[in-house]
């Protein structure tokens, strides 16, 4: 299976096992809806975790998953890189692509190069 990074964990909030989430991707409600299986890339294995709830505030986006609702048990996804399996990969109108689609293109300005999109 493949799959498509689409967020990372940045940080822990309180004790029920929050997860802070840096979005990578567009789309974060759509992907993270209850009972949507994500994948957490732990040791270089994709780890799959159910989804229990998403919040997604200005400040703090928060994941927790199910059967994870606690600190100690989330604490080493701390820093870990979220992912959805490409197939799920969501439909998008014309002239819309995904973050992932634009590394590694390059970037003009009045027709001349400026450099590659990197992140």
């Amino acid at each position: 299976m493949e799959y498509q990074l689409i967020g990372k964990i940045v940080g822990i909030k309180g004790l029920k096992g929050e997860l802070k989430i840096k979005a990578l991707s567009g789309f974060m409600l759509e992907r993270l809806q209850p009972n949507t299986m994500v994948y957490v890339e732990i040791n270089n294995q994709y780890q799959p975790f159910i989804v229990k709830g998403y919040d997604q505030k200005k400040k703090d986006s928060l994941l927790v998953f199910k059967g994870y609702e606690d600190i100690n048990l989330v604490s080493f996804l701390n820093k870990k890189n979220i992912y959805a399996p490409k197939d799920q990969m969501l439909d998008l109108d014309e002239h819309v692509f995904h973050e992932t689609q634009l590394i590694g293109l390059d970037v003009y300005q009045n027709n001349e190069l400026k450099g590659k999109v990197i992140e």
